[in-house]
């Protein structure tokens, strides 16, 4: 079987499409690759070649923000989600895509749920799309916006409109375990749970300075790898905060940044652009991020405390799941004022993130015609937290 990848060029979302084509390969089929510029060294560091297709994610960002409608909003609204999946990523990839697959003739395109070129094409070509998530399914608004965006594609093509897009056309693989999902399952045909994929390997060999690390604890802080959350201005003050603790400090603050960029630091901290999650938390004590998928999976597969700093949309959701739901290891209050923000874990925190974690689980079937809901799952909170540690109040 000859199978289409395709992803937006975003780290986070190009890392859960890769073990899937990994899989593919290891069972005899022939897998193609499509990404953005920004990820093609990863891609073709995983073994596979890059066809590169569609502009920058910085360069659609732009696009989008220049869109009329957007108007004043911001990277954590749905109109702006909409104007940049929708309508930047879908018309620059589509005539890309149908090209590759008119050379490539595919049975089966793997996209993941922003892509929303690919399911017009494998609608054109009768043959399955099959969507993979990363984190949450779509917030209903982005889905309602980007849908509308993307419908003139589908007409044009002489096709109905898909009322979503055409994220969930067929097969949903869904990386979230189920004590963390904030709505019911995906609106595809079918539904296949998956492992989250966390990034690197074991064996990926790590910088000596942090494999000499030892004796103190270890926090890890990242905000991801999405330019447009991963301000340098924020990193300072979160370093502000702990740089005065007994503890070291590992930083990654993305391949559009400069370490040398930052504020002076002490020998503590310890700046790199990227770094492999799998192998860099089996050194780590606690994780501070911005509540994007990758990294909170990736921190509850490997039983650390969380520190919250939500910057997008998906992130806030995660991050407001989390204090309702329980199972992160730990929350904290940011604010602006001069008391200080409390990080509270509870005693059996390590043990309730690993075990929220699934194994694979077999195929459900999700009605078609049903839209996601909107409301989170009910639990009742740890009754006994112990205050690990208090930091000065920051504002973000």
């Amino acid at each position: 079987m000859r199978v289409l990848c395709t992803s937006t060029p975003m780290e986070g979302v190009v890392i859960p499409l890769l073990p899937i084509a990994h899989a593919l390969r290891e069972r005899g089929h022939e897998v193609l690759i499509a990404v953005g510029p920004d990820v093609q060294a990863r891609v073709e560091e995983s073994g596979f070649t890059a066809n590169v297709i569609g502009p920058p994610a910085m360069e659609a960002a732009m696009r989008a923000f220049g869109d009329p409608a957007v108007g004043g909003a911001g990277v954590a609204d749905a109109v702006f989600a909409a104007a940049m999946f929708g309508g930047v990523f879908a018309p620059d990839l589509l005539p890309e895509l149908r090209r590759i697959a008119d050379q490539f003739v595919p049975d089966a395109i793997v996209h993941p749920a922003v892509e929303f070129a690919s399911p017009i094409v494998a609608t054109e070509r009768g043959i399955p799309a099959v969507t993979y998530g990363f984190g949450q399914i779509l917030p209903p608004d982005m889905v309602t916006a980007s849908a509308e965006r993307v419908a003139a594609l589908w007409e044009a093509s002489g096709l109905a409109a898909d009322p979503y897009a055409g994220a969930y056309l067929d097969c949903y693989l869904d990386p979230c375990p189920p004590s963390m999902r904030l709505a019911g399952l995906a609106p595809a045909r079918v539904v296949q749970a998956i492992r989250p994929e966390i990034a690197g390997r074991t064996s990926d060999v790590l910088p000596p300075e942090i494999v000499a690390l030892g004796g103190r604890p270890v926090l890890y802080v990242s905000l991801g790898t999405v330019p447009l959350f991963n301000e340098l201005s924020t990193f300072n003050v979160l370093l502000d905060a702990v740089v005065g603790e007994d503890l070291d400090v590992v930083v990654t603050i993305g391949p559009n940044n400069d370490p040398a960029s930052l504020a002076a630091l002490p020998a503590n901290v310890h700046v790199f652009k990227w770094l492999p999650l799998r192998p860099l938390l089996r050194h780590c004590d606690a994780v501070v991020c911005h509540g994007g998928s990758g990294t909170t999976l990736a921190a509850l597969n490997a039983g650390l405390p969380l520190v919250l700093v939500p910057k997008a949309r998906t992130s806030s959701r995660t991050r407001r799941h989390a204090r309702s739901q329980g199972p992160l290891a730990c929350c904290v209050r940011v604010t602006s004022s001069q008391a200080p923000c409390e990080m509270r874990c509870s005693p059996s925190s390590q043990r309730r993130a690993q075990n929220a974690m699934p194994p694979v689980a077999s195929p459900r079937r999700s009605p078609r015609c049903r839209p996601p809901s909107t409301q989170p799952r009910s639990s009742k909170r740890s009754r006994s937290p112990s205050v690990l540690r208090r930091v000065p109040a920051v504002e973000l």
